[in-house]
């Protein structure tokens, strides 16, 4: 009981101190240190390593401080935070990867933002060439206390206090908060626990009818269209990116969701949107590689390859261990016939990344199939580096 008791009179200064946290301007040289140990650790996907770096009670006091309920369901909530039990679901379902995949975590330095400062950012890159960007948030004992997803376009804790809030006994006073007195409704609110329902039995296409059976003004607050968007991942191709035109249609103009818009913006054909978003990302998050290498694309499918080419060579020099950047620059120097630097593009991935390349591998790529034609490499198979 003490230790509930004291729990409940530290909720406010615990999320206060961890509010103060989340403004923090600067990226200190132990922050540094410890996010460059977490992707080791995140690398290695082991559960118990990962937690270590979390400071899951401050975690709970932000979570609990976004809560409308009893001060006895924030006290449950508050005692939960503190299990070994939470601690390994929350790393499980957050940073453990599926078996089958195949990815790598990067620690890309510290990352200034208008909405949060300087912050450590980590990236994720999947192997078939997707990437996750995150912001690392620490407390005074530098541990981490939040996270903000850029696929998610939201803080971390926002997200598990807006699905706690609504599985809690007290749902229907946040249901209520959420729609406002003129949109809120019996009918409404009974509309919302279905959809809870369904949501925790995997009845996802059923969700998503009644999302669409609410009212246009509700379909349209930010928590409602994010939903759908989840629920929509778990429908259909078709379903996630009808959800995604309406957090265009709503949202698009906020920063935060312009990276989670590029693939809609690319889906639909609209590579000039597109591009703006890959730009507004690039903006929130950096001139980060992965970034330059999707403006490259970008400004392909527009059209610009000589501009493309300079993006190209920019992350390059920016990373040059990122080599999906050299296959990008070889793809746009064989459109542009510029074989003679096209060589020494491939000559830059045979060193770097010591492999040892065949005309057949070039043709397989796909990227270079003008250039196999060419005189440059007729005079560069004859000196025996193909």
């Amino acid at each position: 009981m003490l230790v509930l008791a004291l729990s409940l009179l530290s909720f406010k200064s615990l999320a206060d101190d961890a509010k103060a946290s989340l403004k923090s301007a600067e990226v200190t040289e132990e922050q540094a240190k410890t996010a460059i140990a977490f992707v080791e650790a995140l690398n290695k996907q082991n559960v118990d390593d990962i937690a270590n770096f979390f400071d899951l009670i401050d975690f709970g006091g932000l979570v609990i401080s976004k809560i409308d309920t009893e001060a006895n369901i924030k006290r449950a909530l508050a005692q939960q935070y503190r299990t070994t039990e939470f601690a390994r679901t929350f790393i499980q379902s957050s940073f453990i990867l599926p078996q089958q995949a195949s990815a790598t975590f990067k620690y890309r330095g510290p990352v200034k933002t208008e909405l949060f400062g300087n912050r450590p950012m980590v990236r994720l890159d999947h192997s078939d060439g997707g990437h996750e960007f995150m912001l690392l948030f620490f407390n005074d004992a530098n541990k981490i206390i939040d996270l903000f997803y850029a696929s998610k376009g939201g803080i971390v804790s926002d997200s598990v206090a807006g699905t706690t809030q609504l599985l809690l006994p007290t749902q229907n006073r946040f249901i209520a908060r959420l729609l406002g007195k003129e949109e809120n409704s019996k009918e409404t609110t009974a509309k919302f626990v279905k959809m809870l329902t369904l949501r925790n039995q995997g009845k996802f296409p059923e969700v998503l009818e009644l999302i669409q059976t609410l009212p246009e003004s509700i379909q349209s607050h930010r928590a409602i269209v994010e939903l759908e968007v989840l629920i929509g991942q778990n429908v259909s191709d078709e379903s996630y990116m009808n959800a995604l035109g309406k957090l265009n249609t709503y949202f698009g103009d906020d920063p935060s969701t312009s990276f989670m818009l590029i693939d809609y913006h690319v889906t639909v054909g609209d590579n000039e949107s597109a591009a703006k978003s890959v730009d507004k990302a690039i903006e929130f998050w950096g001139e980060d590689a992965a970034l330059i290498n999707l403006k490259a694309n970008m400004l392909y499918l527009l059209g610009d390859n000589k501009a493309a080419i300079e993006q190209a060579k920019l992350g390059i020099a920016k990373e040059p261990n990122f080599e999906d950047l050299y296959w990008t620059l070889i793809a746009l120097q064989d459109l542009e016939g510029d074989f003679e630097n096209l060589t020494t593009s491939f000559r830059e991935v045979k060193t770097r990344f010591n492999q040892n390349l065949t005309p057949q591998d070039v043709l397989d790529a796909g990227t270079a199939e003008s250039y196999l034609a060419s005189d440059e490499f007729k005079k560069v198979l004859a000196a025996g580096e193909f």
